[in-house]
This record gives structure tokens, C-alpha cells and sequence, in this order.
């Protein structure tokens, strides 16, 4: 409870390639509103939760917010090298609308 925002932030990126998507959404609501990379997850969980609605309200405003932002730019950037969180990021990101 008393944790800072970022470990939630990481506890949603976990909970989330594991495909537990729901306790993913309920960690990344505790983390930094705005970051771009809470946010991607955020719009990922719910389209991988079959959470249409709330995964392109999460997209659009990632995309209004942070036109530089882009999955790939984040895989690479972060890097990413888990190839089961790579393919769990690929994956989703095919079911929302983030460029």
C-alpha cells in the first residue's frame, strides 16, 4: 500500500505479460497517470482483456499526448529483450490503435 508509483508500474508490465490482465489494469492504476509507458500498458491490458472501449480511449489519448511515442520506439528504447514480453506487447498492440 505504501509502495511509490513506479512499482506499480512495474507490477502492471509483469502481471501483463504473464496474461493476468486484470490485476495488470488494477496495478497500473496505482502508477504515474501520465507516463507514456503506463499508458501503453494500460491501452494493451484492456485491448488484451478483450476491453475495446478502454484500450482505444487509452491509444487515442497515448497518441494525442505523445505523437513521438510508437510500441516499437519503446521495445527498442527501453530495450526490451524478453522475447515473451516482446511478443506479449506485439501481440496487443495489434488490438489497438497505437502507432
Amino acid at each position: 500500500p505504501l509502495a511509490p508509483p513506479w512499482y506499480f508500474g512495474m507490477q502492471g508490465r509483469i502481471l501483463f505479460v504473464a496474461g493476468r490482465y486484470r490485476e495488470a489494469i488494477a496495478a497500473l492504476r496505482r502508477s504515474t497517470p501520465d507516463s507514456t509507458n503506463v499508458l501503453m500498458f494500460q491501452a494493451l491490458a484492456h485491448a488484451a482483456a478483450g476491453e475495446d472501449a478502454e484500450a482505444a480511449g487509452f491509444g487515442a489519448r497515448l497518441n494525442a499526448d505523445f505523437p513521438d511515442f510508437s510500441v516499437e520506439g519503446f521495445i527498442a528504447g527501453y530495450p526490451v529483450v524478453n522475447p515473451d514480453a516482446v511478443r506479449a506487447i506485439r501481440d496487443a498492440a495489434k488490438l489497438v490503435a497505437i502507432r
